[in-house]
């Protein structure tokens, strides 16, 4: 019986340990570069991390800074042709002449996440150019 209780042993800590690996997998860092919108909602230059629940099509991201929650958003995901190599924002320039988020992409995922209905600009805010 002793094998049997290492065996469940083993099985619970495999378990535990993936479950963390798909929690870690729910979250990105988004680095801002000046103040924008997503959906609605202001957002000013810096540093955020991003969390969320589920792999979609449809989910809501949570947007923290300093471990603060300052904005959920909805947002749907979009399937890349490949991994992106680093973190970016998409963003589009609104009628008024402020820049509002269209897309985020987090680096090593082959995902990203797009907000309303309308297609990106070519404009890049953050790590990478678009």
């Amino acid at each position: 019986m002793k094998s049997s209780g290492f065996l469940t042993r083993v099985l619970v800590g495999a378990m535990l340990l993936l479950s963390t690996d798909l929690f870690a997998a729910n979250h990105g860092s988004l680095q801002l570069a000046e103040q924008v919108t997503v959906n609605g909602q202001s957002l000013q230059a810096g540093e955020y991390q991003v969390k969320w629940d589920g792999d979609g099509p449809n989910l809501d991201l949570r947007i923290l800074r300093d471990g603060k929650l300052v904005a959920t958003v909805p947002a749907h995901t979009i399937e890349l042709p490949r991994k992106e190599s680093q973190d970016s924002v998409l963003t589009r320039k609104n009628n008024d002449g402020t820049w509002s988020i269209s897309e985020i992409h987090f680096g090593g995922k082959r995902y990203a996440f797009a907000f309303g209905n309308e297609q990106s600009q070519v404009n890049s805010n953050g790590a990478n150019s678009k």
